[in-house]
């Protein structure tokens, strides 16, 4: 598609004569999704609509995956508690990337293979804590692998990326839990003093960073942290020290 556009220039392939027109479709902002999600769910209270759209992305099909999770969490729990509702979501999208980050760290075979598949399996847990995530985070920056070493193989930067991949999204995983279970910061900040159903603009602002968070992990998680600490830095909450 990125040829496509480049019609005209010195450039041309066989997907460029192929199509007439490419309509890009970008993902969805905040409005559209809360929009999107009151068209399905009645009475879904402006916080929680936040945090699908956080933790989806703005992509639609997520969106409304995240939301009926959300919503079977809150039968199965039977609570509309942000604490509870937040850590099972949380949980459930750091169970998925562990469970993969397993598998993948085990196809690496390293001196460092065996520190890697400990540290990953200690984070599988049912409910997302955000201090076993900072925990988790502590070992990471004690680990003499972090760093690039000479004379290291394929198998060991494979093994640095997937922990790296992992820590990160620990940092965004523990932030969403920071933000969304602290109900006396975070209702003022959200709806300031408008009414509960809107939100300030201070507010818009920092979830379409934390939004973006989430999608950055598809290009690089050293741009998905930035965006994190960016996000921590708009609200009351300390950035960690990447």
């Amino acid at each position: 598609m990125s040829s496509f556009e480049r019609r005209g220039l010195p450039f041309r392939d066989v997907f460029d004569s192929s199509f007439d027109e490419v309509q890009r479709v970008d993902y969805l902002t905040l409005d559209e999704s809360r929009e999107v999600l009151q068209s399905r769910v009645t009475g879904l209270p402006a916080p929680y609509q936040c945090l699908c759209h956080c933790l989806a992305g703005g992509l639609p099909r997520e969106l409304i995956r995240v939301a009926r999770e959300l919503v079977h969490w809150a039968n199965e729990l039977k609570t509309d508690s942000p604490l509870l509702l937040t850590g099972a979501l949380v949980g459930s999208e750091l169970r998925g990337k562990v469970a993969a980050a397993m598998v993948a760290a085990r196809s690496a075979p390293s001196a460092q293979q065996e520190w890697v598949l400990a540290w990953i399996q200690r984070q599988e847990v049912d409910q997302a804590d955000s201090e076993l995530l900072r925990g988790s985070y502590a070992e990471f920056v004690q680990w003499p692998g972090r760093d690039p070493a000479s004379g290291e193989t394929e198998a060991d930067q494979r093994l640095r990326e997937i922990v790296v991949e992992l820590t990160v999204f620990s940092y965004y995983a523990s932030t969403v839990l920071d933000f969304y279970t602290d109900e006396e910061q975070l209702v003022p900040f959200l709806v300031g003093d408008t009414s509960p159903q809107r939100l300030s603009d201070d507010a818009k602002r920092a979830i379409a960073i934390l939004a973006r968070a989430r999608q950055q992990f598809s290009l690089t998680p050293g741009l998905a942290a930035t965006d994190v600490t960016t996000f921590r830095k708009s609200t009351w909450l300390v950035p960690w020290t990447l």
